[in-house]
């Protein structure tokens, strides 16, 4: 969603020595400016369900119980083959195609 809503500028590279208890791993200083986009309330939802399954391939998140309304966006994933990346992988682009195909269904209880 950082993607969709701003352009990103990497500043910095901070150590992981600078804290306390120290991390595994560095960490980067970005700078975020906001786009000029509307809100996608659409994109957000999908995102947010389709990233409950982030380490799964897109082909099985798009078979899980958030998504059974929605056949049409695994026959499109199969046919671009997207079903076989994984769903942290996907780019803004692809996310922003697979939730326009995305027909609103009354949620789960």
């Amino acid at each position: 969603m950082t993607q969709y809503y701003f352009d990103t500028v990497y500043l910095k590279t901070v150590t992981k020595g600078a804290f306390r208890p120290m991390p595994a791993v560095d960490s980067a200083v970005m700078l975020l400016k906001k786009k000029k986009v509307e809100r996608n309330e659409k994109l957000e939802k999908f995102v947010e369900k389709l990233f409950s399954h982030k380490k799964n391939t897109l082909g099985a998140a798009l078979k899980s119980r958030e998504f059974e309304n929605e056949k049409q966006l695994l026959e499109y994933a199969k046919e671009k083959g997207l079903d076989k990346k994984r769903v942290y992988s996907l780019t803004i682009e692809e996310l922003l195609e697979l939730s326009s195909l995305m027909v609103a269904s009354p949620p789960h209880d």
